[in-house]
């Protein structure tokens, strides 16, 4: 069976519903409306209307595909997490609702930037900035270490001097 005579009963259907449809609102003009309209007028509309839908259904984009990858970032799958730049986006939010507001910088981004500085230093050199601050300083860098250790009130760093300070703490 090839494809036209697959679709030919659907195509016959949609026609006599079309016409079924262009019969009541013939009757609606002539009954409530008490106009004098051509059947083959409404016809035509209710025609174009049809094929008008057809055109748009068949020339929108399919919807969006759902993602490849689970939103649930905690699970894991082989022991690799399933979302790799889940914390790269978390982190983009963070820096990104930092700006200017000095309370979200002491509270929320510079904490995680200390908590990636011990990390690195335990993982990486077998240090801790409480145990040893002397080499945790020499192996962070002053610029670091000063923003990491300051107590006095002072502005959030700009998105430049916050990205040296990325890039040294992605050197550790």
């Amino acid at each position: 069976m090839n494809g036209w005579a697959r679709r030919l009963p659907g195509v016959l259907r949609g026609l006599a519903i079309t016409a079924v449809a262009a019969g009541l609102a013939y009757a609606l003009l002539v009954l409530v409306f008490h106009a004098r309209v051509p059947y083959a007028l409404c016809l035509a509309v209710v025609l174009v209307v049809v094929l008008g839908r057809l055109l748009t259904r068949a020339f929108t984009p399919p919807p969006a595909g759902r993602a490849l990858v689970r939103e649930d970032t905690s699970a894991t799958v082989y022991g690799v997490p399933d979302r790799p730049f889940a914390d790269v986006r978390r982190w983009e939010e963070r820096l990104d609702l930092m700006r200017g507001d000095r309370d979200y910088y002491e509270r929320v981004v510079r904490p995680a930037i200390a908590a990636v500085v011990d990390e690195r230093l335990r993982v990486g050199h077998g240090v801790t900035r409480e145990e040893q601050p002397d080499r945790s300083r020499e192996l962070v860098g002053a610029r670091v270490w000063d923003l990491l250790t300051t107590t006095q009130p002072r502005r959030p760093p700009s998105p430049g001097e916050l990205a040296a300070v990325i890039a040294e703490v992605e050197d550790l």
